[in-house]
């Protein structure tokens, strides 16, 4: 039996005593037909199976290799881990692209991939149909190394040509910002506006110029991007600002959007008071009496008018500001209204008509101001402590000693009548008692401030 150029052919003998041959017997006479149908049929099985084995000696010997083609690297996204069309960065995942073509139709079955940095083999994996997740790089990766990989395919048989990728160079990765918000977070129309954030950068690059776009009522300002702080000259009162923000790093990488801060809105400014000085007429004890200047000064940062509320403390008025005051600018009404903003301002208290009689040395004026907006309520400007004594002094008619024809032995009193516009009572009023000697009056002191001298000490022929 041989085989050639894969066409099988039979040739061969089949020897016995009759010297029997394939196909012709040979001796030495005539040819002849094959002796029995048993050796026929011993003929047709050899055929069968030589035939059999012709066929499929040659199909096992003539597989195929296989080949692997379009070689690429997929981006995986470090945050989102879906694959993304765009070139890799810091703290991305790479995944092995490629096609896999076997002629015979065979799965794929232990094809290598080699990964490199740099030049350098980092990973081997083994690939089939059914284990994608091994072309998966699972490796940190990070700005300016050169990643690529190679394949050796195979159908679990025979491996196919090695295919190698050109190197790719991870990119820089963006900066990202977190936490951005304005202070202050109450603004007035006097408040520069700052936009504050943390920075943070994969590679710790530093913050390089970080893009900063400032909103005002939803309308984007041109003319004040890149300001931080965005001053208060800007501003008014009841302006709602934010502001956007992209951040760059020194290597120029920024994100694709940028971040927005939260609404806040420009607030109004409470007015103020200052009282500079009280000053007006004193007595000789260092009291005020009859009218107290009250010299102050009213700011309002936006510069509104303001309505005032005077009162005063101390004496017989409540020690708490609650007490009005007479202010003689509006005929004895304690409220100023239209005022505008200004240093120097005067108003007059008069002191006779709250405090008629009173003499006390803890007084303070106060002023309220007030411009008209909720909130906008100023806190109360109290001025220094200082004295007024309105009491006038009392005075004493029809002074008399009595009995009024004494004898040895008798008390004596000294009566009179009391006067006081004020209508205050008396009260310790000073008395002097003096006894005639040689002619001269001598203060019997011992009798000072008494209303009688004693039985005790009055004699026959004295003089008081």
């Amino acid at each position: 039996m041989r085989y050639n150029n894969g066409m099988y052919a039979v040739t061969g003998e089949f020897r016995s005593e009759n010297k029997y041959l394939f196909g012709r017997q040979r001796n030495s006479g005539a040819s002849k037909p094959f002796a029995s149908s048993s050796s026929r049929l011993l003929v047709a099985l050899l055929l069968v199976l030589i035939f059999s084995i012709a066929v499929n000696v040659p199909a096992a010997l003539a597989n195929t290799a296989p080949a692997a083609g379009n070689l690429h690297i997929i981006v995986i996204d470090g945050a989102t881990k879906q694959a993304v069309e765009r070139s890799p960065i810091t703290g991305d995942n790479l995944q092995a692209g490629y096609t896999f073509h076997d002629p015979d139709g065979d799965s794929e079955s232990g094809s290598v991939i080699e990964w490199y940095r740099s030049g350098t083999e980092q990973k081997e994996v083994i690939v089939t149909s059914t284990n994608k997740q091994s072309l998966m790089l699972n490796k940190p990766i990070a700005k300016g190394e050169t990643w690529h990989f190679r394949i050796s395919p195979s159908d679990g048989s025979t491996y196919g040509t090695i295919k190698t990728l050109a190197a790719i160079t991870i990119g820089n990765a963006p900066p990202k910002i977190t936490n951005l918000h304005i202070v202050p977070s109450r603004p007035n129309s006097n408040s520069d506006l700052q936009a504050e954030y943390n920075y943070s950068d994969p590679e710790d690059d530093p913050e390089g110029n970080t893009e900063i776009l400032w909103y005002k009522n939803g309308a984007l300002q041109p003319f004040q991007n890149d300001k931080n702080p965005l001053l208060s000259s800007a501003t008014e009162r009841g302006n709602e600002w934010k502001c956007a923000v992209r951040p760059r790093d020194s290597d120029g990488a920024y994100p694709d959007d940028f971040v927005n801060s939260s609404t806040v809105t420009i607030v109004n400014q409470k007015p103020a008071v200052v009282i500079v000085s009280v000053s007006g007429t004193k007595d000789e004890n260092g009291y005020y009496f009859g009218d107290v200047t009250v010299t102050y000064n009213l700011t309002d940062g936006d510069g509104d008018a303001c309505d005032l509320r005077v009162g005063y403390r101390g004496g017989a008025g409540s020690s708490t500001f609650s007490t009005s005051a007479y202010v003689v600018e509006t005929g004895g009404r304690n409220a100023i209204t239209d005022v505008e903003p200004a240093m120097g301002l005067v108003l007059t208290w008069r002191t006779t008509e709250d405090q008629p009689a009173e003499r006390a040395d803890n007084y303070r004026m106060g002023i309220i101001p007030d411009d008209g907006l909720t909130g906008g309520r100023g806190t109360e400007a109290l001025s220094d402590r200082f004295s007024v004594d309105n009491n006038n002094a009392p005075s004493v008619a029809d002074v008399f000693i009595t009995p009024a024809s004494p004898f040895s032995g008798d008390p004596l009193v000294a009566d009179y009548t009391f006067l006081d516009n004020d209508g205050d009572d008396d009260v310790n009023s000073k008395i002097n008692w003096y006894k005639i000697a040689g002619g001269v009056p001598v203060e019997q002191t011992s009798y000072r401030n008494k209303r009688e001298v004693s039985d005790e000490d009055t004699r026959r022929d004295e003089v008081w």
